[in-house]
């Protein structure tokens, strides 16, 4: 049986949200060779004004398990930036990806369900899916 409430929570991509006056659409959420957990954003300043944005609590991350994953850092323009915070000018745009520790996989035959990820936005909704191989 599915819970509808759960069910009505969870979002396909792109999907876009509004935080501190930022527009932040969530472009892609994928793996890369480390698997390390990259979730692809665009920025867009909407309030006219300079604005911080500190991505290190933006999002939650987690295994299929329930296991949270560690926020390592951010990259815009290929470069890791040395902190979690992104300067915005106004009406700025900017193109940056979250990048999370790696899912643990074990060494053991890995089913497909551990090998699942949830993302959960502050707005109370979620996205899942799995690796693909």
């Amino acid at each position: 049986m599915v819970n509808t409430s759960s069910a009505a929570l969870r979002v396909g991509l792109p999907y876009t949200f509004i935080r501190h006056g930022i527009e932040i659409r969530v472009n892609a959420i994928e793996f890369d060779n480390q698997q390390q957990l990259l979730v692809n954003l665009t920025l867009e300043e909407k309030r006219g004004s300079n604005a911080d944005l500190s991505t290190d609590h933006l999002l939650e991350a987690r295994a299929q398990d329930g296991h949270p994953l560690r926020y390592v850092h951010v990259i815009r323009g290929n470069h890791p930036l040395p902190d979690s915070s992104i300067q915005m000018t106004p009406h700025q745009e900017a193109q940056v990806s979250l990048v999370f520790e790696p899912v643990a996989l074990s060494t053991a035959t890995v089913s497909e369900e551990s090998r699942s990820v949830e993302v959960h936005f502050p707005t109370g909704k979620w996205w899942s899916s799995s690796i693909q191989e």
